[in-house]
């Protein structure tokens, strides 16, 4: 994909992305942007990921587990510890 637009950096050092860029990369508003300046002395933005998309890889436990549970998983753990232990 290749797009082209023009803007201009304002007083304060600001850059304004225009619509087209935004749309073109699904920019949101307030989205952190990478930018690199290569050898040739070109600009390279890389959108950066939202929270949303990085909570989007963690799920959610399919059950909660109680302290009555996490008791029995321990002492089952314990129990196949010793066991291995034993067999060695």
């Amino acid at each position: 994909m290749q797009l082209s637009d023009t803007t201009t950096i304002t007083d304060k050092g600001y850059l304004l992305l225009p619509y087209r860029i935004r749309r073109a990369l699904n920019l949101k508003p307030r989205q952190a942007v990478q930018i690199l300046v290569t050898k040739e002395k070109k600009i390279e933005l890389e959108p950066m990921m939202t929270l949303e998309e990085v909570f989007r890889f963690f799920k959610p436990p399919k059950k909660m587990i109680t302290r009555a549970g996490m008791k029995q998983e321990r002492k089952l753990a314990q129990e196949l510890m010793a066991k291995n232990a034993l067999s060695e």
